[in-house]
């Protein structure tokens, strides 16, 4: 309601519809049907006026409402036509404050769950890299034992295992009947083929394996789905998949321990495993810190929440920072105007490693492949990054070396 609506209400009421939609909740309009140049009836305005105050103003009618008068003559009339929500509104305002009561304390829980998520990322990463390191400079500190690239190439092999392993319990979640047998005996005789370096030694060995693994594959599920042939192409496909996925791809960083023994550049492998895990995890590391910390515009919201463009750029920013300080310490051989481009590559791809992961956890309706690792979530998510960049670091190496 407009309060200049009523300003034309000099002695009198001249117009009746004004005080309709002027004053609030007028009961006995009947009472008014005398009213012509004034209100003769004063004493009916107590059934048809609410809660009208300050009376001394209608003395020959309702003159002067204006400013202040009309204020403290009519209660706080601001949008007379709100007015009959009020009751409801004020209920609507403390439903609100209650519910805002429980999105803050929701928030609280939600910030220590993040603070403790942060906390349980770092004190794993405290015990797992000193080990990783040691396995990496093994052969370094021990270059006279044959033995010592043995303990990467453990670690190496349970860590593939388990990603295979968290990879079938997620297509498990989607009722889709992988072959976990036959996709462990293909991916042990891939791990022995990337063992003896197969991809750059033995390339016909590398794809005799794939060959012989599907063959199989598939002369087994023939068997296994006679009863229900329409399930075949999905569990031959997640089995399939599962092996080609983690360890196709991932036994090229077994090939990258194994092979590079007799290059002219001195503990080659050593260097490139310490710049592979130096420049993925500075990457991961650098886009997580800077994502939650500063992170405003989404990435791929549908397929991955968390990510941030701020955060691509953090990764992007440390990988490229890590990769110099390589250059400058452990691995001269590899200049500055190659390795800095290089980690920016790397940062890349893992980012897409790390969507297209998520895109398989969001598609099985989990947030972690498993929660083997505090902090971190499953094998699987500390592994997909670094399976897209194996192959891309192996071959750069085996072309630039």
């Amino acid at each position: 309601m407009n309060l200049e609506s009523i300003l034309d209400l000099d002695s009198g009421i001249w117009n009746l519809e004004y005080l309709e939609s002027g004053i609030w909740n007028i009961w006995n309009l009947e009472y008014l049907e005398y009213l012509e140049s004034g209100i003769w009836n004063l004493e009916y305005l107590e059934s048809g006026i609410w809660n009208i105050w300050n009376i001394e103003y209608l003395e020959s009618g309702i003159s002067g409402i204006s400013g202040i008068s009309g204020i403290s003559g009519i209660w706080n009339i601001w949008n007379l036509e709100y007015l009959e929500y009020l009751e409801s509104g004020i209920s609507g305002i403390l439903e609100y404050l209650e519910s805002w009561n429980e999105i803050s304390d929701q928030q609280i829980a939600n910030r220590k769950s993040q603070i403790a998520n942060r906390n349980s990322r770092l004190i794993t990463a405290i015990i797992a890299l000193p080990v990783l390191i040691v396995s990496i400079i093994l052969p370094y500190l021990l270059p006279q034992t044959p033995a010592a690239s043995g303990l990467f190439l453990v670690i190496a092999g349970l860590a593939l295992g388990a990603g295979l392993f968290e990879f079938f319990t997620l297509t498990k979640k989607l009722e889709l009947k992988a072959d976990p047998s036959i996709a462990y005996l293909g991916a042990a005789a891939l791990f022995v083929a990337y063992v003896f370096d197969a991809p750059a030694k033995m390339p016909d060995m590398l794809i005799m394996t794939v060959v012989l693994f599907m063959i199989v594959v598939l002369v087994s599920q023939t068997f296994r789905f006679r009863v229900d042939f329409s399930k075949m192409l999905t569990g031959v496909g997640v089995t399939v998949l599962g092996v080609l996925y983690i360890a196709f791809l991932g036994g090229f960083i077994v090939a990258m321990r194994a092979g590079f023994t007799e290059s002219i550049v001195p503990y080659l492998s050593s260097k490139l495993l310490g710049f592979f895990f130096l420049i993925v995890m500075g990457a991961d590391t650098g886009a997580y810190y800077v994502g939650k910390n500063f992170g405003k515009h989404k990435l791929a919201p549908k397929v991955s929440p968390g990510k941030t463009w701020e955060g691509v750029v953090g990764g992007l920013v440390l990988s490229a920072a890590f990769a110099a300080i390589a250059s400058a310490t452990f691995f001269p051989e590899l200049p500055y105007k190659i390795s800095i481009p290089l980690a920016c590559a790397m940062s890349i791809v893992g980012l897409f490693g790390d969507l297209a992961e998520s895109a398989i956890k969001r598609g099985a309706g989990a947030k972690d492949a498993a929660n083997i690792l505090p902090g971190h979530g499953g094998l699987l998510d500390r592994l997909d990054s670094l399976l897209f960049n194996a192959p891309i670091l192996y071959y750069f190496a085996r072309f630039y070396f």
